[in-house]
């Protein structure tokens, strides 16, 4: 039987993300401020290496952990903070997946897209019509599906 090591390199990421939590925050590399009570969908809201995170990503997030659930008005901040805590944890996990040069392979990248045309098919949505009803553009899409595959690649390995 062949053990498999999953949880000394998720250690070490959590250890190494606690790091950047650590160093970001007393470096600059990684800047949010408190959201407005409605800001805009293109407001910047975080930074993490001077790229920004933009409301509408906080929103995706906040939409794809509720599915559609009301969230109490007394509660909207805390579930903010937690939406931009996490793409904030993911844009410094792909950071990692870059540095260790995780890219995705050839058949990574097709099996991703034939998962994405059979969820349009069963949707009877085309391409353009899933990602606007996701709120994502393209290069949306694209960098979520770079953190989707190496992250499943990082937790195999």
């Amino acid at each position: 039987m062949k053990l498999r090591r999953p949880r000394v390199r998720t250690v070490e990421t959590a250890v190494w993300l606690a790091a950047c939590w650590a160093t970001a925050a007393s470096t600059g590399f990684v800047r949010a401020q408190r959201l407005p009570s409605d800001p805009a969908d293109d407001a910047v809201v975080a930074r993490v290496d001077e790229q920004p995170i933009s409301y509408a990503e906080v929103k995706r997030e906040i939409a794809a952990a509720l599915k559609g659930r009301p969230i109490p008005p007394e509660a909207l901040a805390l579930v903010q903070a937690q939406a931009l805590e996490q793409v904030i944890g993911r844009r410094l996990l792909v950071a990692r997946f870059q540095q260790l040069q995780m890219a995705p392979t050839p058949d990574e990248l097709k099996r991703s897209e034939e998962n994405l045309a059979e969820q349009c098919r069963r949707l009877n949505l085309s391409r353009e019509e899933f990602l606007a009803r996701n709120g994502m553009t393209a290069a949306d899409f694209e960098a979520f599906r770079y953190w989707e595959i190496a992250a499943e690649r990082f937790a195999r390995e």
